[in-house]
Order: structure tokens, then sequence, then C-alpha cells
């Protein structure tokens, strides 16, 4: 499998960020590959936010998900999040 592009949209996409230098691309069966996505809010409160993959697997095709977290005031949530894909 080939990631084309990894990108987060709609809703508040600007309090999230991916780092994909642990990304590698094509990824052979029975194999995995990550990459991680950090928040960090511009304000307090609730955001969400759609992580969308892009890939040439002809089984599973587009693979989006939702991501939330919570921002508080004064001092800003910051987390890093791992995911894993594995190519089985």
């Amino acid at each position: 499998m080939i990631i084309e592009s990894i990108s987060i949209t709609t809703g508040d996409n600007k309090d999230f960020d991916f780092d994909i230098t642990s990304l590698s691309s094509p990824v052979s069966a029975p194999g995995s590959t990550s990459f991680s996505v950090r928040f960090d809010p511009l304000t307090p409160g609730v955001k969400n936010a759609e992580v969308i993959i892009i890939n040439n697997d002809t089984d599973e095709g587009t693979y989006s998900f939702t991501i939330s977290g919570n921002g508080r005031y004064p001092e800003q949530t910051r987390f890093i999040t791992q995911w894993d894909m594995d190519q089985t």
C-alpha cells in the first residue's frame, strides 16, 4: 500500500498538527507504519477534526477518523498520540 497523503480537515483542524517523520511508504503486507498527531488548541474548549488518509489500497481506499481534544485555559493542553497503520 502506498500512502498518498494525510490531512487534518474540517472543524477545528488548525488546533491539530501531524508529524509523519516515522511514516514509511509503501507498506508491504503484513507490515505497518505510524504517524503522530499533536493537539495544540488556539482557544479553550472541545475541538474536533477529521484525519483523512488517502492510499492506493484497493480493499480499503480512503481511510478517515475523527479526533478530538479539550483545550484548557490558561494552560493549553498539549498531547501527542501515535497511530499505527497495519497492512494485513
